[in-house]
């Protein structure tokens, strides 16, 4: 695999890209825009909103802390290891960590919470179980 971050690309041109790093798979896109995912999938994208709501982001992140290691090929993704490698909780004016997460530097961590979304609440559903 790999990944396909290009800001400001055309959907026409983010398509193609989605399609050859996805090799087929379904891709769990951000629901933020649904008109951006009915045009990729006229272009033969095979793409889902993703499910978020209340809570999505801390229960997502919560689950990647769980993970004994999360691996990333840097040639292949270098967006996602250099996400992954900087991000950290947010801090409070003097400097101190605060258990929250900040929504910025984390593209690539929110592409994968979506693409896990189904593990994620499988894994929520045992352990009520």
């Amino acid at each position: 695999m790999g990944e396909a971050v290009e800001p400001g690309l055309a959907l026409v041109t983010l398509a193609d890209k989605m399609k050859a790093v996805a090799r087929g798979e379904v891709i769990t896109a951000d629901s933020e825009d649904p008109r951006a995912i009915s045009e990729l999938r006229s272009h033969g994208v095979r793409i889902i909103p993703a499910k978020k709501g209340p809570g999505s982001v801390e229960r997502g992140m919560k689950w990647l802390q769980t993970l004994t290691g999360i691996v990333i090929d840097p040639e292949k993704c270098p967006n996602a290891a250099r996400e992954f490698g900087a991000y950290e909780y947010d801090r409070d004016r003097d400097g101190n960590f605060i258990p929250r997460y900040p929504d910025k530097g984390n593209h690539t961590i929110d592409a994968v919470r979506y693409a896990m979304e189904p593990v994620i609440r499988e894994r929520k559903a045992t352990a009520v179980l």
